[in-house]
């Protein structure tokens, strides 16, 4: 299936990389673990891990996968954390942004 959201609800943890399918899986939340496959992620890469919204993932050499996968044991391994990462996903992203960004707009076009 290509329905991203069907897949999303299905899963309990998501591996992505920090793009869009990030902040998708945010908006309904999940356990996420991310990696920067291109240059344009790298700050949704550092929001995200700086909000305690994802966990990061490092690609490369075999020291960075023994780190990703330390990662991985340790907020596997700690259900509180996985929740309350959860928790602050739902924090951050209410699924209202498109909503919000025109009430912003509107409220500009009005004062303006």
């Amino acid at each position: 299936s290509t329905d991203i959201a069907t897949h999303l609800n299905w899963a309990d943890y998501v591996f992505s990389g920090a793009g869009t399918t990030a902040l998708e899986t945010c908006c309904v939340g999940r356990g996420l673990f991310v990696c920067v496959l291109a240059e344009n992620q790298k700050n949704v890469a550092k929001y995200l891990i700086d909000k305690g919204l994802a966990t990061l993932m490092t690609l490369g050499a075999a020291e960075h996968l023994l780190e990703s996968a330390q990662r991985i044991e340790k907020i596997l391994g700690q259900e509180n954390a996985l929740r309350e990462q959860i928790e602050r996903q739902k924090l951050n992203f209410d699924g209202r942004g498109a909503e919000k960004i025109c009430e912003i707009m509107e409220a500009r076009s009005i004062t303006e």
